[in-house]
Protein backbone atom coordinates (compact mmCIF):
# COMPACT_ATOMS: atom_id res chain seq x y z
CA UNK A 1 0.00 0.00 0.00
CA UNK A 2 1.46 3.13 -0.99
CA UNK A 3 -0.39 6.28 0.92
CA UNK A 4 -0.35 9.95 0.01
CA UNK A 5 -2.50 11.43 2.50
CA UNK A 6 -3.56 11.14 5.81
CA UNK A 7 -6.41 14.24 6.22
CA UNK A 8 -8.91 14.77 9.15
CA UNK A 9 -11.42 17.21 8.66
CA UNK A 10 -14.35 18.77 11.22
CA UNK A 11 -17.31 17.46 8.36
CA UNK A 12 -19.72 20.27 9.56
CA UNK A 13 -22.81 17.76 9.68
CA UNK A 14 -23.49 14.85 11.59
CA UNK A 15 -22.75 11.76 9.94
CA UNK A 16 -23.55 9.59 12.40
CA UNK A 17 -27.30 9.60 11.46
CA UNK A 18 -28.65 9.43 15.08
CA UNK A 19 -27.12 5.45 15.52
CA UNK A 20 -23.93 5.98 17.34
CA UNK A 21 -25.17 7.73 20.35
CA UNK A 22 -26.68 10.89 21.14
CA UNK A 23 -23.20 12.84 19.80
CA UNK A 24 -22.93 13.98 16.22
CA UNK A 25 -20.29 12.41 14.38
CA UNK A 26 -18.81 15.07 12.73
CA UNK A 27 -14.89 14.49 12.38
CA UNK A 28 -13.28 11.87 10.20
CA UNK A 29 -9.69 10.98 9.64
CA UNK A 30 -9.12 9.59 5.85
CA UNK A 31 -6.19 7.59 4.57
CA UNK A 32 -5.44 8.06 0.53
CA UNK A 33 -3.79 6.07 -1.71
CA UNK A 34 -1.15 7.57 -4.50
CA UNK A 35 -3.73 7.66 -6.91
CA UNK A 36 -6.42 9.11 -4.78
CA UNK A 37 -8.37 6.37 -3.70
CA UNK A 38 -9.47 6.34 -0.39
CA UNK A 39 -8.35 3.27 1.86
CA UNK A 40 -9.60 3.96 5.05
CA UNK A 41 -12.09 5.61 6.95
CA UNK A 42 -12.39 6.73 10.51
CA UNK A 43 -14.99 9.48 12.39
CA UNK A 44 -15.33 10.75 15.75
CA UNK A 45 -17.63 12.87 17.72
CA UNK A 46 -14.88 15.03 19.77
CA UNK A 47 -12.26 17.19 19.03
CA UNK A 48 -9.88 15.02 21.69
CA UNK A 49 -11.04 11.98 19.59
CA UNK A 50 -10.08 13.10 16.20
CA UNK A 51 -6.81 14.45 17.11
CA UNK A 52 -5.83 11.55 18.99
CA UNK A 53 -7.22 9.02 16.07
CA UNK A 54 -5.29 11.14 13.54
CA UNK A 55 -1.96 10.76 15.35
CA UNK A 56 -2.63 6.64 15.56
CA UNK A 57 -3.49 7.20 11.70
CA UNK A 58 -0.45 8.85 10.99
CA UNK A 59 2.07 6.34 13.47
CA UNK A 60 0.00 3.29 11.83
CA UNK A 61 0.90 4.45 8.36
CA UNK A 62 4.47 5.93 8.79
CA UNK A 63 5.32 2.70 10.50
CA UNK A 64 4.38 0.54 7.57
CA UNK A 65 6.38 2.86 5.38
CA UNK A 66 9.88 2.69 4.16
CA UNK A 67 10.61 6.10 4.34
CA UNK A 68 7.65 8.04 5.42
CA UNK A 69 7.48 12.19 5.43
CA UNK A 70 5.30 13.66 7.90
CA UNK A 71 3.94 17.09 7.88
CA UNK A 72 2.87 18.13 10.80
CA UNK A 73 -0.23 20.19 10.09
CA UNK A 74 -1.93 23.09 13.21
CA UNK A 75 -4.28 22.08 15.41
CA UNK A 76 -7.64 21.26 13.88
CA UNK A 77 -9.78 24.61 14.32
CA UNK A 78 -13.40 24.33 14.49
CA UNK A 79 -15.96 27.07 13.57
CA UNK A 80 -17.59 28.60 15.97
CA UNK A 81 -21.01 27.84 15.50
CA UNK A 82 -24.09 30.67 14.06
Amino acid sequence: MVVRDVSTVWLGVDHGLGLDGPLPVIFETMVFAENGEPLECRRYCLEAEAVAGHAETVATVSAAMANPIVIDAPDLEVPDSP
